[in-house]
């Protein structure tokens, strides 16, 4: 997905994610070196005026007129880069509801290009209901999405484990936890039931976050805003400064809603 950006200067230009990172890296190096550059400036670097008097070949405000503007441009980027995963997933969603999904089917020239490595921009844990599905629901594709899935959708070691390694070794910007209509995890929680083997300890996963005075659905939300808060608790990911989000996904419109 490309969008359209301007500097202050006014000049337009489209650029998706990579892009906006790869200007980012350049702008900060470009910054760099211009502070090299001019601190390494003699008092005696002047060059001649025709009326023969002498002036410094870069003024202090010319200077620092350069430096402020490559300031405000790399914080210009790097709050484009952090508001973009998040557009991307509504916008791709709204393709989805309307049914105006924009991914295309042959995948030969992806998975070429992502053979040499991955960079998703956004991890999403949801539940694995196959009526779920994230690269469908938000209308992406291959490599775009590091995307977690289990029963009710909770936080475990493991979990938190692959949400570090994508925020800190593939640099993904976005966190979502998704839940979704009609969770039979939630639901079964709800009931009480002595639940068989192993989907005991989901259940006990889930039941903290549960209202036993509110519907299944209200009850989904909270426990993915649960999940999504211990998520951002999390010190990798703090120190990456990834956003956590919550989402609920409604089975019957395609909807989802952001909290």
């Amino acid at each position: 997905m490309k969008k359209r950006y301007s500097f202050d200067s006014g000049s337009g230009f489209e650029a998706d994610l990579a892009e906006l990172r790869r200007l980012l890296a350049e702008n900060r190096q470009y910054l760099t070196n211009y502070e090299e550059v001019f601190s390494s400036l003699e008092d005696d670097d002047y060059v001649a005026r025709g009326n023969g008097f002498c002036d410094r070949k870069y003024s202090e405000d010319f200077v620092e007129g350069q430096k402020e503007k490559f300031a405000r441009r790399i914080e210009m980027l790097e709050k484009w880069i952090a508001e973009w995963p998040l557009e991307a997933l509504k916008e791709g969603n709204a393709r989805f509801v309307a049914g105006k999904m924009a991914r295309k089917m042959d995948y030969a020239n992806d998975r070429e290009r992502l053979s040499q490595g991955q960079q998703p921009f956004a991890v999403v844990l949801c539940c694995s209901d196959s009526r779920v599905a994230p690269e469908i629901v938000f209308d992406q594709g291959l490599g775009d999405l590091f995307v977690i899935r289990n029963a009710g959708n909770v936080v475990n070691e493991d979990v938190l484990g692959s949400i570090e390694y994508a925020v800190e070794h593939l640099g993904t910007p976005l966190v979502v936890v998704m839940g979704h209509s009609s969770c039979g995890a939630v639901t079964a929680t709800c009931q009480g039931e002595d639940l068989p083997g192993h989907i005991k300890s989901i259940a006990e996963r889930i039941r903290p976050s549960l209202d036993t005075s509110c519907c299944i659905n209200d009850n989904a939300r909270r426990h993915a805003q649960r999940m999504a808060q211990m998520i951002a608790e999390n010190p990798i990911v703090k120190h990456e400064n990834a956003t956590v989000v919550a989402a609920f996904y409604d089975l019957r419109s395609g909807l989802v809603e952001w909290r």
